[in-house]
């Protein structure tokens, strides 16, 4: 469907307008994505939506729009806007237990944009691994600064930091892929 709209050229006349449209849409969508989240009370790492827009929204701006994107998100919640989980805002946050998270969305917009900058004629299942990479690169990140910030032993980082999270976000890279642009069967 949102392929639908942005390749129609009476909705949006020429690639920069799309790409500002995508970017308000994608920075819009991480911020709500913080908003859709479930604390567990073993760990301080909600469920959120975040992963799935930044990987989205990475696929569908490339690596220079999605990156600015999300560098704009973590500057707005910097200067205290709410836009992280839960309505929180500050510095603390991306200093905080969920820090690693939040700092991954900069080099996994980068990377996963730039892969689909370079393989336009891309494959679902090509889709898949390089979303699931990018997904795994968000955990390991913030697992590895959960781990470090709590003092934690690497097992029970990872049993706070990634496996609650494991099917998840699985569920999200396959939505990721199913809504990735011009993906080939």
């Amino acid at each position: 469907m949102l392929e639908r709209v942005l390749t129609n050229s009476s909705v949006l006349e020429g690639k920069t307008a799309q790409r500002i449209f995508l970017s308000f849409f994608f920075l819009f969508a991480t911020f709500l994505g913080a908003y859709v989240f479930l604390p567990l009370p073993f760990t301080p790492v909600p469920i959120t939506l975040q992963t799935f827009f930044v990987l989205t929204g990475a696929a569908w701006l490339g690596r220079g729009w999605s990156t600015g994107v999300q560098a704009t998100y973590l500057g707005l919640g910097a200067s205290g806007a709410l836009v992280f989980a839960g309505g929180a805002g500050g510095l603390g946050i991306l200093l905080g237990p969920t820090a690693g998270y939040l700092w991954a969305f900069l080099p996994v917009s980068l990377f996963l944009g730039r892969y689909f900058e370079r393989h336009p004629e891309r494959g679902v299942a090509a889709n898949l691994l390089a979303f699931a990479l990018a997904d795994a690169f968000i955990l390991i990140a913030g697992t590895a600064w959960l781990g470090l910030l709590l003092h934690l032993h690497p097992f029970e980082a990872l049993l706070m930091g990634a496996v609650p999270f494991l099917p998840g976000e699985a569920v999200k890279v396959v939505l990721a892929t199913l809504a990735s642009p011009r993906s080939n069967g």
